[in-house]
This record gives C-alpha cells, structure tokens and sequence, in this order.
C-alpha cells in the first residue's frame, strides 16, 4: 500500500506516540522511512503544520490523540470509524474498516476528473 501511494506521487510518513524502536519497527515493515515517533498529540499537528508549508496534507488516525493532527490537516481521514467519536467528527472522511490498503483508491480522482487528493 506505501509503494503504491509512493507511486501515485504521495509522501508517506509515519506520525506515532510509540517508542523510536516499536515504531522503526512498524516503519519497516510497512515500507515507510520518514518516521516520528515519541509524539505528543500537539507534536503531531506542529509537524503537519510545517508539512503543510511544502505541500497539502492528508492526516490519517484512529484515535483521540489524532483528533487535532487530523483537523490541522488539510484532509483527515479516520480509520476503524466505530471508534472514538472525536475522531469521527474531527475528520473530513471516515473509513469503516481499518484496511489501509483501499486508501489509495479513497484518494484517486473519480474516472474522467482532473487531479484527486493533493500530491
């Protein structure tokens, strides 16, 4: 999934409150290199904030501690959408299950528009 969103032209980065060593971990493992780990819920929208300034943004959590990260974004998405209601409402797009890997379609243009999600 993190090699076809690097293929559509979308940066990936992780934004995590997990230790470095379980979130370098995860990173692996999920091909991802840009890694922030130890983050307090507003260390998360500081670095959306300064991401932002490069490019537009899509924020995805799935639980209270990304509530304000995901409306700093200029997308937020939650996942597992059963879960807390503040992230429900914080966010622009709710997904229902917590499969990442129909994300890329989530932000693929529909067939014939111009552009989609922001790259």
């Amino acid at each position: 999934m993190v090699a076809r969103l690097r293929a559509d032209g979308f940066h990936v980065a992780m934004l995590t409150c997990d230790n470095h060593r379980t979130a370098a971990t995860l990173a692996t493992q999920a091909g991802i290199t840009d890694v922030h780990a130890e983050l307090l819920p507003e260390d998360k929208s500081t670095l959306i904030r300064r991401l932002r300034e490069s490019a537009p943004t899509a924020m995805i959590g799935d639980g209270v501690n990304d509530a304000t990260a995901l409306a700093t974004a200029d997308v937020g998405i939650a996942i597992g959408a059963m879960g807390s209601d503040v992230v429900i409402e914080t966010a622009d797009v709710a997904l229902m299950g917590e499969d990442l890997r129909h994300l890329p379609q989530t932000l693929a243009p529909p067939p014939g528009a111009p552009g989609g999600a922001a790259r």
